[in-house]
């Protein structure tokens, strides 16, 4: 479930439940403590995985799954990438960026 112009912020945190309403303060404190100068591109839920996120104008998402602490990734669309990137921080995700 993505929030987008059809849905509105009720209805997204309405269809969250208990440890994704948990996910979703740890990702908005993460992008509030390191990026929130940026503007957020998408925020949603993915059913398949249970993260939580936060897609980010640089290509970062902060995510989150079940309560647990917030991860880095890089937004695979429009990239041609191998791998997996998961960071710990959005500091090495932001390295990783300049990188590809």
């Amino acid at each position: 479930m993505n929030f987008t112009e059809n849905s509105t912020l009720v209805d997204f945190l309405n269809n969250l439940g208990q440890s994704d309403l948990y996910s979703f303060t740890l990702v908005i404190n993460a992008y509030i403590d390191n990026c929130s100068k940026l503007n957020i591109d998408d925020v949603g839920f993915n059913t398949y995985t249970g993260d939580v996120y936060i897609g980010l104008e640089n290509g970062i998402l902060i995510t989150s799954r079940f309560g647990q602490e917030v991860e880095y990734s890089i937004n695979y669309l429009g990239m041609d990438l191998e791998e997996d990137p998961i960071f710990n921080t959005y500091y090495e995700a932001v390295e990783y960026l300049k990188t590809i």
